[in-house]
């Protein structure tokens, strides 16, 4: 059985894709075409009935959610809808420090409540 990634580390992952998608155009609009596989790709799998969009803050849809939101379908699915943060105005060309990092992850877990139902953390 695979090791299962701790908040912590998928709050981790989260900022590196935030960091990326704010420097890289193309994986950015992979990120947003592709959003399963683009976490699968950084250790944050979901399961396959977990279908994963991301919204941009700042747009009308990101604005009505937080980190993210959770819903279940009527056919049983899961919806996530993952927020992407706005790059921040004091972010200059190079790396992120260790403190905008934790701050892009913020303190919750971008993937699933894990309180109501089966998800990356449980399963």
């Amino acid at each position: 059985m695979a090791q299962q990634m701790t908040e912590e580390r998928r709050r981790e992952e989260w900022a590196k894709i935030t960091a990326q998608a704010w420097e890289d155009s193309a994986f950015k609009q992979r990120l947003m075409t592709q959003p399963n596989d683009v976490l699968k790709a950084h250790g944050i799998g979901l399961p396959d009935n977990y279908q994963v969009r991301i919204v941009e803050q700042g747009s009308g849809e990101g604005s009505n959610i937080g980190q993210y939101t959770l819903s279940q379908r009527d056919d049983g699915n899961y919806s996530v809808v993952m927020r992407l943060p706005q790059k921040p105005a004091e972010v200059t060309e190079g790396e992120l420090s260790d403190r905008e990092l934790e701050a892009v992850a913020g303190g919750g877990d971008p993937c699933c409540c894990c309180t109501c139902c089966p998800c990356c953390t449980c399963t």
